[in-house]
This record gives structure tokens, sequence and C-alpha cells, in this order.
């Protein structure tokens, strides 16, 4: 998967931000946004885009075969940095490509940890986090097997 960008995701949204609810719990501010509606397959064609199923050229030509069954999207926003901290969403819709009707049903849940935590050398960081991942896996498998 090729890495999201956080600001990108959110600005996809923006056109809509009209049909977005916020709401206020415990550290996070959740926004989010539900639709089945026809205004908003645009979405869906940015979104297949995204995924390689089209080229942008023919997006308006897609546009009368979209049927959207629902789109929902989640964020939590940091209260007191304004991060991004998480993002759901979840493309349901029909569409006809090459005369095949195909049902797609893509659910995505995003955390954006270790904000401006990178030193100069990505790949050392990620290789670094990986390691503690797999330190933290197997220190909680031991524990179980000694429950057991």
């Amino acid at each position: 998967m090729d890495m999201v960008n956080p600001i990108d995701e959110m600005n996809r949204y923006e056109p809509f931000q009209e049909s977005m609810l916020m709401k206020e719990i415990e550290d996070f501010y959740e926004v989010s946004f539900r639709t089945d509606q026809e205004q908003h397959i645009p979405l869906v064609l940015d979104k297949m885009e995204q995924w390689g199923m089209i080229e942008e050229e023919i997006n308006e030509d897609l546009s009368d075969v979209v049927e959207i069954e629902r789109i929902d999207m989640v964020a939590f926003i940091d209260k007191e940095t304004y991060e991004l901290h998480q993002f759901d969403t979840r493309y349901r819709f029909t569409v006809e490509l090459q005369g095949d009707l195909q049902q797609i049903d893509d659910q995505q849940s995003i955390v954006f940890e270790h904000w401006n935590e990178v030193g100069e050398d990505l790949e050392s960081f990620v290789h670094e986090i990986i390691a503690e991942e797999q330190q933290e896996n197997e220190e909680d498998e031991d524990e179980e097997s000694i429950q057991d």
C-alpha cells in the first residue's frame, strides 16, 4: 500500500464539508460524513481513480453507471495538536465496467502515529518501529503461554 497523506485524504471531502458532522469525544474531535446520494459520485470516481480502476479521462462517462449504497468517513482529530489521528472510510457502491456489474465494498482504517518523530533516515526509523512492534507481540505471546 502506498503511503497515505492525511491532508490529501481529508481534502478529498472538502467540497462536501457542509454535509459533515462534528462532535467532541474524549481527546478528539470526530468529524464524520455519511451519504448514499448521487451528488457524491465524484468521491467514488476519485477513489476508483486512486485505486487504478479507471483513468481520469473517463470519469465523466462513469457518472451514469455508478450507484452509491453508502460512503462513510470518520476522522479523529486530536483536540490539542489538531493532527489527524485516525481516518476510517467505507465505500460501498455498484458500477458497470466493460459491461459487467460490479459491487465494490472497501473499508479502511488508518491510524497515523509518530508525527514529527522521524529523523533524517526514514528507513531506519521504520525498521525500529517494526522491531518494537515485533518485540511487543513476542512479549504478549510469552505472557499468554505463561497464563496457560
